[in-house]
């Protein structure tokens, strides 16, 4: 019988199967064959309702609001949450949002369902540090492994310490979400050698987080952490890791874009190499939204504006189809606008929405881990 497939059901049955299994194993079982992502994409109803769309972070002096738009809904705009101007997004997976509010020492993590309106508090870090404050939420990022159906919140210590030596940032620290409390995981000292948490953010692409170090050989490598078995290593990157290099993420996928006068190249990891990807040309106070740049066929851009105030700040986002250009100028003026928001749109996320209730991603982990004992 060693031979034979076992996982070649009739759709019907194998639909029965998937529905008695918990969201989480369903996300899984797609990764199985062609047939069986097909019978959970098109016959289970939380995957039927996973339009991406994109979450906008938008900040004034005083609040922090996040807007959902979806083109296939004719850019329409939902709020999704608020919050107090010290709260920032650092991450979304499979509809939880990952929330850092700055004001807290050390940055007071939440994990919210806005459909259902559920959160959940995460712990605060056993120990901290930073020479930036106010910034804790850029060394954060949450991420989901979609082997284990493990979600994660890493942090990195050491953020922009401009004195910090390669021998000072020796660990990061792991949240899983279901466990009681933060983990440490040593970095290998070929890891250390890349140095401290540089400026261009920490993003998750598809179970595994990275962040640009601001060392290594040449400058020119990101250190890549792995959700599932957590293990860190170095990843070379095509250009220096330096200022106007950001960390993005591009259709699912890591990407690296290097911003200089008006011009932005932007390259993608395909199949371990990088692929020069767009040239794009922006026109005046134009700029590429972060770290998701690109919203299905689209390129979005921001431009904000002052209004009557001085710091009352006005952003107005434009979406620009991609189609098979790779190198072409961005203009809002020839498009039209996506949707006007009041106050800074501070970064982007891929989101999908889910009503399924926020204690199910803490006992689906719960259950694992006792599985594997």
């Amino acid at each position: 019988m060693s031979g034979e497939k076992t996982h070649d059901f009739a759709t019907d049955v194998l639909v029965d199967i998937l529905l008695r299994l918990p969201p989480s194993c369903r996300r899984r079982a797609r990764l199985v064959c062609r047939h069986w992502r097909g019978a959970v994409d098109e016959r289970t109803s939380e995957m039927r309702s996973r339009a991406v769309r994109t979450l906008i972070s938008v900040k004034t002096r005083l609040t922090a609001s996040g807007y959902v738009v979806d083109e296939l809904s004719g850019w329409r705009l939902k709020n999704r949450w608020a919050g107090s101007g010290g709260v920032h997004v650092v991450g979304t997976c499979n509809g939880l949002i990952c929330l850092c509010d700055d004001a807290k020492p050390g940055g007071a993590v939440t994990l919210v369902n806005p459909v259902t309106g559920e959160g959940l508090v995460v712990p605060p870090l056993p120990r901290h540090r930073s020479s930036r404050r106010e910034s804790w939420h850029e060394a954060y990022s949450f991420g989901y492994h979609p082997l284990t159906g493990r979600y994660k919140i890493v942090h990195v210590p050491g953020y922009l310490e401009p004195a910090a030596t390669s021998d000072s940032i020796d660990e990061v620290q792991v949240f899983t979400l279901g466990e009681a409390s933060w983990r440490s995981v040593p970095l290998p000292a070929a890891v250390r050698a890349i140095g401290c948490l540089g400026s261009g953010s920490v993003v998750s692409v598809d179970g595994t987080t990275y962040w640009l170090g601001m060392g290594g050989i040449d400058g020119k490598a990101a250190v890549s952490f792995d959700l599932g078995d957590e293990r860190l290593y170095a990843t070379p990157l095509p250009v220096k890791a330096k200022p106007g290099v950001t960390l993005t993420v591009v259709r699912g996928r890591l990407g690296v874009a290097l911003d200089r006068d008006g011009r932005t190249v932007v390259w993608v990891l395909q199949e371990g190499r990088w692929r020069r990807r767009y040239i794009l040309r922006l026109g005046g106070s134009q700029r590429l939204v972060s770290p998701q740049f690109a919203h299905g066929k689209y390129v979005l851009t921001a431009v904000t504006r002052e209004k009557w105030k001085p710091w009352r700040k006005e952003s107005v986002l434009y979406g620009h189809e991609l189609g098979e250009r790779r190198s072409f100028n961005v203009l809002q003026s020839k498009e039209p606008a996506v949707c006007n928001v009041e106050g800074y749109i501070h970064r982007t996320f891929a989101y999908v929405e889910t009503r399924e209730p926020l204690r199910v991603y803490e006992t689906e982990r719960l259950t694992t881990r006792s599985q594997d004992k």
